[in-house]
């Protein structure tokens, strides 16, 4: 379906480590979970995953209810299909999340890039 998955920011806005893979919230919320600790993000940024991705993927990863899975694979569904629209970089936020339907917004081009050392 697509190599690419929206990752954690980091609190200052910046690229946060790997594998801090971000799902929509299972809730219709307008915000992201990271899947494994269910922590809430706002925003996240696009990467490259290097392997394709399909909902049975994403779904085996996750720890939900098998009475709830059939919802969560049309979310994944639609959420993957949302994530190929954008650049590796983006910075994306959910825009809609009902009905098992996603969509996106870009926020940004990139993430905020760290600080550098001062050079003389």
């Amino acid at each position: 379906m697509t190599k690419k998955f929206v990752n954690a920011l980091s609190k200052d806005g910046t690229a946060a480590g790997r594998s801090r893979f971000l799902l929509p919230a299972i809730d219709g919320s307008a915000q992201f979970e990271e899947i494994g600790t269910g922590k809430r993000y706002d925003m996240g940024y696009v990467v490259y995953t290097g392997k394709e991705l399909s909902p049975d993927d994403v779904a085996k990863k996750c720890t939900i209810e098998d009475s709830h899975l059939d919802a969560l694979r049309r979310l994944i569904d639609s959420y993957l299909s949302e994530i190929a629209k954008f650049k590796v970089g983006n910075v994306v936020a959910i825009d809609h999340n009902a009905d098992g339907q996603v969509r996106l917004r870009l926020i940004s081009q990139m993430p905020k890039a760290k600080a550098g050392p001062k050079l003389p």
